[in-house]
């Protein structure tokens, strides 16, 4: 590789303020926690305006920045670097498009939790290198490295992005997104959701399959990366185990860990609403230790969004306050905007509040931030919501789409099941209602919901005129 000319004039000063970006980039990975966080959020905020200068000074840099080569084992598993998006629009003047994609990118993926990310100013001295995907994670020390392009036709953009383990060279998720040319900040936005979305989870997957190799391994670090990982699997009664005695054994070694305290109150919550019956006598004490460890959590860090979706379940279960369930989960979403989970929360609130068409608005939210592999108890709220507006074809496709994504969750098998019975399809009601009992025999609970008086009145009159006696027509177990 020749080496580059010296700069002059012009070019003395662009090379001047790559220097600095690229010494100021340095500094802020010292300082990965709070600071990158807020250079985060500032880079999606600023979009592609305050970008622009930024990339002119930076994308033109000739030298790749190496770092100490790393053995495999040091390196972090959730490390990665984000690869200059390339233009294929045909026109140079539409580079930034790509620069600007990048820097949104990169700063997005500072929310998953643990992974450091290369910052952009170090990125961009691999603009346009002829180099594999394993010489960069060796050269950069990372684990896994994202790459992308930008394609123009008319008004219409289209984004590939492609997601690479720089140890085998293996690539481990690809996706392709289109969107319109005349708005570019809600396209951006919108593929920095989708990417981030994606790619953190494929990248716990991979880092908790390795930690998984390790069994006899004490590290709090593989009980973690273990606990996330059985996280994106269905939630089975023997799933919840696991990540209840991992999340356990991680308190005992830390009891300061505000991130797993946080977690096992949600988890704990979760269970009560999925596995137990509402009058069963363990319901009570389960919630009381979650809402315990939800406080202990927030009088460590009161920004966890796990610590307010406990605390919501706990509103309605123990105390009856609807209203003050929905707070809480208002500032779970104002705590993670870009978290799927968040919208379905609320619309699950909106669903008991007897408002299926505001809950279906939260739900497609949350199927743009992640359409290809979403959660599974997305795709059953949406089959409650079709079906409770009375909309019984709908809300068979969407129980059908819950059946891929999770065939064992008795909840959306039970909705299936009365769909089909108020079409009068008694064959197929009963194919599902016998699916439903099988896996009631197995372990998981009934499912039958009851009222309490805590409803409100709209969910009232439905739960009496509808639920009710569709349940019953399709015989499904009370």
């Amino acid at each position: 590789m020749a080496s580059p000319t010296p700069p002059s004039g012009a070019g003395q000063v662009r090379e001047r303020a790559r220097s600095v970006l690229t010494a100021l980039a340095r500094g802020l990975a010292r300082f990965k926690g709070p600071i990158v966080a807020i250079a985060g959020v500032g880079a999606v905020l600023s979009g592609f305006v305050g970008w622009y200068t930024t990339y002119k000074a930076i994308a033109a840099t000739p030298t790749v920045q190496s770092t100490p080569t790393q053995n495999a084992d040091a390196i972090n598993p959730l490390s990665i670097l984000v690869l200059p998006f390339t233009n294929q629009t045909g026109d140079a003047s539409k580079g930034y498009i790509a620069d600007a994609l990048t820097s949104s990118i990169s700063a997005d993926l500072s929310r998953i939790r643990d992974a450091f990310v290369v910052p952009t100013a170090t990125a961009f001295t691999y603009k346009d290198k002829n180099l594999t995907v394993a010489q960069i994670g060796k050269d950069a020390g990372v684990r896994f490295v994202l790459q992308g392009s930008v394609v123009a036709s008319g008004d219409k953009l289209r984004i590939s992005a492609q997601l690479a383990d720089t140890q085998s060279g293996r690539q481990l998720w690809n996706e392709t997104l289109e969107g319109d040319a005349t708005k570019l900040f809600e396209l951006q936005d919108l593929v920095t959701a989708r990417i981030g979305n994606s790619i953190g989870n494929e990248m716990v997957i991979m880092a908790a399959r390795e930690s998984e190799k390790r069994k006899s391994s004490p590290k709090v670090a593989d009980l973690k990366m273990r606990q996330r990982g059985l996280g994106l699997k269905p939630l089975t009664k023997d799933t919840f185990n696991q990540r209840e005695s991992l999340l356990r054994a991680i308190i005992k070694q830390e009891p300061d860990n505000a991130v797993a305290t946080a977690e096992l109150a949600n988890l704990l919550t979760i269970y009560v609403v999925n596995f137990l019956d509402g009058q069963s006598p363990r319901a009570q004490p389960i919630l009381t230790e979650a809402k315990a460890l939800a406080l202990r959590a927030k009088a460590i860090d009161d920004q966890l969004p796990d610590i307010y979706s406990a605390l919501a379940t706990v509103a309605s279960s123990i105390d009856k306050d609807n209203a003050e369930m929905r707070r809480y989960f208002e500032i779970v979403l104002k705590l993670a905007p870009k978290d799927p989970r968040s919208y379905n929360d609320l619309a699950v609130w909106y669903f008991y509040d007897g408002q299926p068409k505001v809950a279906i608005e939260f739900l497609d939210k949350a199927l743009s931030l992640y359409p290809k592999a979403p959660y599974p108890s997305i795709l059953t709220n949406m089959t409650r919501c079709y079906w409770m507006l009375g909309d019984n074809s709908a809300a068979i496709i969407w129980g059908q789409k819950a059946i891929d994504a999770d065939p064992t969750y008795h909840y959306n098998i039970s909705f299936l099941a009365m769909a089909y019975s108020s079409l009068g399809q008694m064959d197929k009601a009963r194919q599902y209602t016998n699916q439903y009992k099988q896996l009631v025999e197995i372990g998981q609970s009934p499912g039958i919901e009851k009222i309490d008086g805590s409803e409100s009145p709209a969910y009232v009159k439905y739960y009496n005129e509808h639920y009710l006696p569709e349940w019953r027509k399709a015989g499904l177990p009370e």
